[in-house]
């Protein structure tokens, strides 16, 4: 999907599979969704941002209104199979963290000082590491390169 509106920063694109960083980013809005339905914050909202970052990798974050990540899940959010929702499998965010990590990107989660958790990755620019993720593709059997270009995603 293309977001287009005047006076908002053009970004170089990113080269990668569609499919998965789609599937990454849905992944997140869910996740920001369910985190607001208990207990009913007063205001819902989603904040998506992107941009370039300090080292001009694109950059993305979500944030949610939701009541944000305990400070002792932190550290184990990503990993495979751990879950604090009731009838949640527990992979949703590793498979996030294994599309970003396989597509050159990093992932990170942090609560939000107004309220609600933020989860920010960036990528690095077409051009700038396809070698290394075409590595990491070949490498990966659950991910299969694609040579598909991606304008910016929100």
């Amino acid at each position: 999907m293309r977001h287009c509106h005047p006076g908002l920063q053009e970004l170089p694109i990113v080269r990668g599979d569609r499919i998965q960083l789609q599937q990454a980013i849905v992944n997140l809005m869910v996740n920001s969704i369910q985190a607001m339905k208990v207990p009913s914050p007063i205001q819902r909202e989603i904040h998506l941002e992107t941009g370039l970052n300090e080292t001009g990798r694109i950059a993305f974050s979500i944030r949610d209104t939701g009541t944000g990540i305990p400070l002792d899940h932190m550290d184990q959010i990503f990993d495979g199979f751990f879950t604090t929702k009731e009838g949640g499998l527990g992979i949703g965010l590793a498979i996030c963290q294994s599309i970003i990590r396989a597509h050159g990107g990093e992932i990170t989660a942090s609560n939000h000082p107004q309220g609600g958790a933020r989860f920010h990755f960036s990528l690095p620019a077409d051009g700038i590491a396809n070698d290394q993720f075409h590595k990491c593709l070949s490498n990966c059997p659950c991910l299969q390169a694609q040579d598909d270009k991606i304008d910016r995603i929100i």
